[in-house]
């Protein structure tokens, strides 16, 4: 595949700036620095695979760096072979490279970390396309008990519907959504009578999330945007760099007299709305951006040279002052 000069540039200093967060991330955020249960949970992961001493709680230095170089590596990969074959776009992959959460994701103790390049999938393909991409989607997380996955499937299908009907019919599946969604969430026992599965998210609305609101949800999601590390604790320090992101994306975002200007644009982002409503709603969990960061690629469907010089900058910024204001506060 032959790229032009400014892309392909734009590709190399993006690989750049993610090996250097990674490095960054790597360095100073140690498995206890990830955030709620997640270092216990990636080591429960990783030993059921082998490559822990059965029996240990706690991993060592070495051993960190080499699963974090596993992952980092494996997800270039996975974003590489993606790109390679057509499903990612130069700029999708110019993006991902560029967002300061790939890197802390990559380099996070926990095997989800294999679903997240997979989220900057280009949507609006044929009905071949998406069952081809979903299966191996499905498999990865089934395989990985990470239900981030069936997140991103049900996004992909539900733009794959609201593409193939009349915006008429958009507006009514998605009406039609919010209020089953609304209606659940009020009679959660009763929807357990008729959807028994449902019933693992009962510690998270009872136990975990009592006071749940949809407000909070938002918030959470904004300060977990550019790059959440634990939100509920740091959330004053991410939110003015998301609400910088946000802007960026304003500013450059496609107009519509624009050649870049997609039609289906609408109802790509009301199928991302739906989707996040619902699931935070039914589980009262699920309000970290990451779990929908699909959202990203929809911020920038089209990313010039300045706007790329934006974000790089805005990165790697976000990523020093995270090291500052974890080595200093936490």
């Amino acid at each position: 595949m032959r790229l032009p000069k400014n892309e392909l540039l734009v590709l190399t200093i993006g690989l750049c700036i993610f090996l250097t967060n990674c490095l960054l991330f790597g360095i100073y955020f140690n498995e206890e620095r990830q955030g709620y249960d997640d270092s216990l949970m990636g080591v429960d992961q990783y030993r059921r695979l082998l490559i822990l001493v059965e029996g240990w709680t706690k991993l060592d230095v070495g051993e960190i760096l080499y699963i974090r170089i596993f992952q980092v590596l494996s997800t270039l990969a996975i974003l590489g072979t993606c790109w390679a074959i057509g499903l990612t776009t130069n700029q999708g992959a110019s993006l991902f490279l560029v967002w300061p959460y790939s890197a802390f994701l990559a380099v996070k103790l926990k095997q989800e970390f294999i679903l997240f390049p997979l989220a900057f999938i280009k949507v609006g393909g044929s009905l071949k396309q998406e069952i081809l991409i979903s299966i191996p989607i499905a498999l990865l997380t089934l395989l990985m008990s990470e239900n981030n996955g069936w997140i991103v499937l049900f996004f992909r299908w539900l733009v794959f519907c609201y593409i193939s009907i009349p915006p008429k019919w958009v507006i009514a599946t998605t009406a039609a959504i919010f209020a089953a969604t609304i209606f659940a969430d009020l009679n959660f026992g009763l929807v357990l009578e008729y959807v028994p599965p449902l019933r693992v998210f009962r510690a998270t609305r009872e136990f975990i999330n009592p006071e749940y609101s949809f407000f909070e949800s938002i918030a959470v999601f904004m300060a977990s945007m550019h790059l959440g590390i634990n939100p509920p604790k740091d959330w004053w320090f991410h939110i003015p760099f998301a609400v910088m992101a946000l802007t960026i994306a304003f500013i450059f975002y496609p107009r519509k007299a624009s050649v870049d200007f997609n039609p289906d644009a609408w109802r790509i982002i009301l199928a991302a709305a739906t989707v996040f409503f619902f699931f935070v709603s039914i589980t009262h969990a699920f309000q970290n951006a990451r779990y929908y960061y699909f959202v990203v690629l929809l911020l920038f469907p089209v990313i010039n040279p300045k706007a790329f010089a934006l974000l790089g900058a805005l990165s790697l910024a976000h990523s020093v002052a995270a090291i500052i204001v974890y080595e200093n506060l936490y």
